[in-house]
């Protein structure tokens, strides 16, 4: 049975699709993300490559480090899923060299993610790019953020985009923890190029927009971790009312014209004043009218 693959062309963002049939006969020459994710043997993260294994139904890789690069307590708080904003992780410490297992099973890296049009069943593809390019932002910012509960701190943690991981199924984000490779930059520099990196790979002139503004911003306010994240929500709120179903905003409240509301204390004048005095129908009507002049002339004065 034919399968159709779509990748978005490199050149100028256009979506191709192309139908391959007796698959088993031919190169696959266009595939899915998960599809290319499981075929995988190696990945690169920062400066290394890691091979991929299987083991115990997960798919995981490994990389070697030496045993200083990664302190004792950020093992114990990084083993077995003790944070969960990062991947989770096992160690492996022989002479002086530390094997460094991480579970990626239903994560892929996010430049795969973001280079390919298949996003699996994320939320995400309904957004436009720029909406889904300042989710992704905010959700690393976040992570990075929470991961200082658990010791992970912003000056120890690698912030390369290729350590970036999510989920296509619910575009939930996962840090690869990674020594920092770059101590010599301060934290904000280092997230600058990220999201510049970030920024590439969408080939889009609204997202290059929006991350130059979230860049200025950070440059010239000198903004902290927590000053980021609210920028982003903020951006993020002005997209919603450019991008979301009108049929989602709230409706304002109705509002009744001028004549419409002295109409409506008229009519409520006149009752009360005929259930006062008791007045016939006819007596009703010649005083309902006087009050009626009344009220008007006192309003338009």
């Amino acid at each position: 049975m034919a399968r159709t693959y779509v990748m978005r062309d490199k050149v100028d963002g256009v979506r191709k699709e192309k139908t391959l049939d007796n698959l088993d006969d031919k190169i696959l020459e266009f595939y899915s993300v998960t599809d290319h994710a499981t075929h995988k043997k190696t990945i690169h993260l920062v400066a290394k490559e890691g091979r991929i294994t299987e083991a115990n139904g997960k798919r995981k890789f490994y990389l070697q480090f030496n045993d200083s690069e990664i302190l004792k307590y950020e093992k114990r708080m990084l083993s077995d899923s003790g944070c969960p904003y990062i991947l989770p992780m096992s160690f492996l410490c022989e002479d002086r060299i530390t094997t460094v297992w991480y579970d990626h099973t239903g994560y892929i890296q996010l430049k795969e993610y973001v280079r390919t049009a298949y996003c699996g069943t994320s939320e995400l593809n309904v957004r436009e790019p720029i909406y889904e390019a300042m989710d992704i932002l905010l959700r690393i910012l976040q992570n990075l953020r929470d991961a200082e509960d658990y010791l992970i701190l912003p000056d120890r943690i690698s912030v390369n985009p290729s350590t970036i991981f999510i989920n296509p199924s619910n575009a939930s984000i996962s840090l690869a923890f990674y020594p920092n490779e770059m101590p010599e930059l301060t934290f904000q520099e280092r997230l600058l190029k990220m999201i510049s990196k970030i920024n590439s790979w969408y080939q889009n002139d609204e997202v290059d927009q929006y991350t130059a503004r979230f860049q200025n911003m950070i440059f010239e306010k000198n903004l902290g971790l927590e000053g980021m994240i609210s920028i982003l929500c903020t951006i993020q709120r002005e997209l919603s009312y450019i991008y979301c179903n009108t049929s989602h905003l709230r409706k304002p409240a109705e509002t009744k014209d001028m004549y419409t509301e002295t109409e409506d204390l008229i009519n409520e004048d006149k009752a009360e004043a005929c259930k006062h005095f008791g007045l016939n129908s006819f007596m009703k009507g010649k005083i309902a009218d006087i009050l009626s002049k009344q009220i008007l002339n006192g309003k338009h004065k």
